[in-house]
């Protein structure tokens, strides 16, 4: 806080010795203020409700027929003071004690400078008016029904030398953030001040204090000034409340009774006729708490939250509708459209109801990278970019006959590495992409339904070894187009070959080999084969042919198709033979 400058005049200085003789000087009381009594007075004669109330409170208070004045203003220490204000409504007036925090400058002539105050100030709550205090609050009420004042204490806070930050109000909620010299805290109470939530574990991690890591000294010294308009908070419904600073945002879940995660905004806020639509997305998806609101949209009106959507996207990656471009449709719907990927929310705040589709134009096609037999489908890629340390793009299927395009896959990839996707069709027109995790078949007239058949739910492909890193890479795959049983040929490393340096033999192969499994056509392991064929560093490419019992693979260079080595497996007996 801002260092006190008492500049005392000679006069006031001379009136002091003369009127405290040696034998009438009180034992001093730390308790009180230490500037001088005629500088105490002058300074309470100066504060007035302008003081306390910011433009926008003083709007606030109009807006609900209420006026205010001042009375009983004393100081209890140099930088805290308690008052009382008299709140007039149409019906009745209320009376309600008030601790603040105040920081002034005192001048050479007795005057002052730099008044400031912090102290809870005011939040509409509903048709009320909740007042807080630095270790309470109170709900005004303005019905003219109710004649007395309900006041909660937060005794906690203020033994802890604290102080509330901010207070909301929301679906019969009341919600108070505080700090203080150990902790930082939400609690949730009901109508009737009854405690609901009160969490103080990671609740550090929304810097409710500010930029921790990177706050200065002033900014600490000035404290709670510096961030006294920082801060805001909403109910999203009865049972969500969110936290906002800085362009993050948490999710206090009063039902599961934790601070369940942290968001981040998507996109440009929209804002017309005092209405603000924002998107908050979960960056990080918390599967520990299985939580199902990592996706929330509000609608606010004059910056309170008024109704909300909230979607689970945790099986959409984030890149697909981080950024999105938003807009408010005929219908009075939000619409959140991402440009890249196509895939557009529709948002209903009426019935708080959300509906996901992809709005994928011609113009946005790319490479045709497969064309079914009779012609009927093409799948193109699209969208591709680069995003921080991936590659990204997309796949969409053409109905060549309807003109109709549907989204098929996301790919992503870590930009120094060789791995890819590939897609085709089959001879029969089923769809088929093969990543380096999985083999997924798709039938082309549905494919919003997603794959009909995936290889990774059962056989062990990318399943996470100890140190995190996918295992179980795939290579190559095989359907027999008569009785539909697979071929594959994968390895152990999976991702541990673009990190792992130790790995490697020499500068041209990896210590580890091809295995080759047999499955039926439901993707149960019949047999698996170990070979000596060793897994090479620098290309992805495995071309692999049956003939009899005899599989034949062959790596080639990505770049000139030269082959790197060539052998063949008897899948009869087993017998595995170098050829090149």
């Amino acid at each position: 806080m801002k260092k006190f400058i008492y500049v005392l005049s000679v006069f006031i200085m001379a009136f002091s010795f003369v009127a405290c003789t040696p034998q009438n000087i009180p034992d001093e009381d730390d308790s009180l203020p230490s500037i001088d009594i005629v500088q105490r007075s002058r300074l309470l004669d100066m504060i007035t409700v302008d003081h306390l109330f910011s433009d926008k409170d003083k709007q606030l208070l109009a807006d609900m027929g209420v006026s205010v004045s001042l009375d009983d203003f004393e100081l209890t220490a140099d930088d805290r003071a308690e008052f009382t204000l008299f709140f007039k409504t149409k019906t009745d007036t209320f009376k309600y004690t008030a601790q603040a925090v105040i920081d002034y400058t005192a001048m050479a002539d007795g005057s002052f400078d730099d008044i400031r105050f912090y102290w809870g100030g005011l939040t509409k709550a509903g048709d009320n008016l909740m007042v807080a205090s630095l270790y309470d609050y109170a709900v005004l009420p303005l019905d003219g029904k109710t004649k007395e004042l309900t006041t909660v204490q937060l005794d906690f806070i203020k033994e802890n030398d604290g102080y509330i930050v901010h207070t909301a109000y929301g679906f019969g909620r009341y919600a108070v953030m505080y700090t203080t010299a150990d902790q930082e805290g939400v609690v949730i109470y009901d109508a009737n001040g009854t405690e609901i939530l009160h969490i103080t574990d990671n609740v550090k991690d929304l810097n409710i204090r500010g930029l921790l890591s990177d706050r200065t000294e002033e900014m600490v010294a000035d404290m709670p000034f510096s961030f006294a308009d920082s801060f805001a908070g909403g109910f999203v419904n009865e049972n969500l409340y969110m936290i906002f600073h800085d362009g993050t945002a948490g999710v206090v879940d009063c039902e599961k009774q934790m601070l369940a995660t942290t968001l981040v905004k998507t996109g440009y806020d929209l804002t017309a006729d005092n209405t603000t639509y924002e998107c908050w997305l979960e960056n990080n998806i918390d599967t520990k708490h299985q939580i199902d609101y990592d996706y929330i949209a509000l609608k606010k009106e004059n910056g309170i939250i008024t109704s909300s959507v909230i979607m689970d996207t945790k099986d959409v990656y984030p890149t697909k509708y981080m950024g999105n471009r938003l807009y408010v449709d005929d219908n009075g719907n939000l619409v959140s459209y991402n440009e890249l990927s196509g895939l557009q929310f529709t948002m209903n705040f009426d019935n708080g109801n959300s509906e996901t589709e992809y709005v994928i134009t011609q113009q946005m096609l790319g490479e045709k990278l497969a064309q079914s037999k009779d012609g009927r489908y093409s799948i193109y890629e699209y969208g591709r970019h680069s995003n921080k340390n991936y590659w990204v793009s997309y796949r969409a299927l053409k109905d060549n006959k309807t003109g109709e395009i549907r989204f098929l896959s996301d790919y992503y990839a870590k930009n120094y590495t060789d791995i890819s996707l590939e897609t085709g069709f089959f001879s029969n027109g089923e769809i088929y992409l093969m990543y380096n995790f999985d083999f997924e078949i798709y039938n082309p007239e549905n494919v919003d339904n997603g794959p009909v058949f995936s290889l990774g739910q059962k056989f062990p492909l990318g399943i996470e070894g100890e140190d995190g890193y996918k295992k179980n890479t795939l290579w190559a795959v095989r359907r027999d187009p008569v009785d539909k049983t697979f071929i594959v040929v994968h390895d152990h490393l999976g991702s541990d070959r673009w990190y792992s340096e130790d790995s490697l033999y020499g500068s041209e192969y990896f210590k580890d080999t091809y295995d080759v499994a047999l499955l039926d056509k439901e993707g149960n392991i019949i047999k698996t084969f170990v070979t000596q064929m060793p897994v090479p560093v620098n290309t992805n490419v495995l071309n692999i042919s049956l003939s009899g019992d005899i599989l034949t693979m062959e790596n080639v260079d990505r770049e000139t198709s030269k082959t790197i080595q060539k052998a063949t497996l008897n899948i009869k007996t087993g017998k595995y033979k170098k050829v090149l």
